[in-house]
């Protein structure tokens, strides 16, 4: 068994932490087959349903930018439907492995968030003014600097 975290698409509803046990819970969570997007750079995946799209699920905008953010080549090229789960990359044997702590942290437990750009002509990291209390507001804060700004090379969500 191992950890996972489920974004439903239904955004009144609070993502949350679920054991899974494998294939079965992936299903029962995105209501049919599973298709896995693999974000291999943050060592993560995503399950979603494999005919989401064909099926007309919503759009789940909060699991859309947590992609963005961590793949930079999703960014607005594809979009995620239905209840998504994340979970962490497969190990050696095929096996999925826990949510990773740190972000499981931060999209679940942490209270002031703020969103980091990266800029081609400076060194490290730079916080934007803005304060979020949630962690799916402040990634899509990050994604509209860098979509505006060609300056802005990279960003990310930090706690405060």
């Amino acid at each position: 068994m191992h950890l996972g975290i489920v974004i439903p698409a239904d955004e009144s509803a609070e993502p949350f932490e679920q054991q899974f046990e494998g294939l079965p819970g992936y299903h029962e969570v995105v209501g049919g087959w599973v298709e896995a997007v693999h974000l291999e750079q943050a060592k993560l995946t995503l399950f979603v349903n494999e005919e989401g799209k064909v099926r007309g699920l919503p759009l789940n905008r909060r699991a859309t930018a947590l992609w963005w953010l961590l793949d930079r080549m999703a960014r607005e090229r594809d979009e995620l439907v239905g209840d998504v789960v994340l979970i962490g990359a497969a190990n050696g044997q095929s096996t999925s492995t826990e949510a990773p702590r740190d972000l499981a942290h931060l999209i679940l437990r942490a209270e002031v968030l703020h969103s980091e750009i990266r800029l081609a002509d400076r060194l490290g990291w730079h916080r934007t003014e803005l304060q979020f209390t949630n962690y799916f507001d402040a990634a899509i804060n990050a994604l509209l600097y860098f979509r505006s700004d060609d300056a802005v090379t990279d960003v990310r969500v930090v706690e405060d």
